[in-house]
């Protein structure tokens, strides 16, 4: 994979197709690869970029204290590198939070936003994801800063939060698939020390009392049965951000885009090419 150097890192990236540009921001312990299934739809129209951030995947990682904000300030370094004014922004999960301070910070870099599965400021997400930790390193810690490598094994990993994040039945047909591809992150040098660093940046996440400065055409996806982004915050976003249409998906979990991938194209597709987006989709489409 190319790399740019950005901030002081190199960060790693892939370009793919022609066309308007659209950049996939990938959330907490994911790299590129969590858009796979959205690469076949959109290379023929479109400039597919596609970063791992900082310290994930093949990304070089830093000494900094991991912010949103210093996320998105990568992808604005990168899209200046390419010599891109402007694109589309699509971020799931921790990608949507770093496409919120994108938008925020250089409004003149974003088309269209894409807020997938995330949220401005969630408390009661970040005492969740706290307990999760506990449970993972089978210990009591109150500051993220005592949780060390040594902590994690695969198994707890696997547990916590596979299990949260997929849908039960699409969990089991796909079990050996999911299972390799977590090995194959886990198995990255930097990977437990970058997990901590993003979900230090989950926590400290606030972008709540500045939506209503983000300008972009704005599209908030959600699923109600998302375990760990209730729908309620997807409704937040987009009441706050002025030009932010919210769509509900029936049935779908946090990593829709994975496990509905026609459904979360299609509607993707009508997003970016102005046409009307249902509040709430009732099944998938094929």
């Amino acid at each position: 994979m190319p790399k740019k150097l950005v901030n002081n890192i190199k960060l790693s990236y892939h370009t793919i197709g022609f066309g308007v540009p659209i950049v996939f921001i990938a959330g907490l312990g994911m790299d590129h690869v969590c858009w796979l299934y959205q690469i076949p739809d959109f290379q023929q129209h479109y400039q597919l970029i596609l970063p791992d951030n900082r310290g994930m995947g093949q990304s070089t990682g830093s000494d900094d204290q991991y912010t949103t904000a210093l996320m998105a300030d990568d992808i604005a370094g990168l899209l200046n590198q390419l010599s891109i004014d402007n694109a589309h922004i699509i971020g799931s999960s921790m990608g949507g939070m770093i496409a919120q301070e994108l938008a925020l910070r250089h409004p003149e870099m974003v088309n269209k936003l894409l807020l997938c599965s995330t949220f401005a400021k969630h408390p009661e997400m970040i005492t969740y994801l706290k307990k999760g930790l506990n449970q993972l390193g089978n210990r009591k810690k109150n500051d993220l800063s005592e949780f060390h490598a040594d902590s994690f094994t695969f198994g707890p990993v696997y547990d916590f939060f596979l299990k949260q994040v997929f849908d039960e039945t699409y969990f089991k047909m796909h079990e050996s698939m999911i299972t390799n591809t977590l090995q194959r992150f886990i198995q990255q040098d930097l990977f437990v020390e970058t997990f901590l660093k993003q979900l230090h940046a989950i926590f400290h996440h606030d972008t709540l009392d500045r939506l209503s400065q983000i300008t972009a055409d704005t599209l908030v996806l959600t699923g109600n049965n998302d375990r760990l982004v209730p729908t309620n915050c997807s409704k937040i976003l987009a009441e706050k951000i002025p030009k932010a249409t919210l769509s509900v998906i029936d049935g779908a979990t946090h990593v829709f885009h994975i496990e509905q991938p026609e459904l979360f194209n299609h509607i993707i597709h009508s997003f970016l090419q102005n046409e009307s987006i249902p509040k709430h989709y009732q099944k998938k489409i094929h």
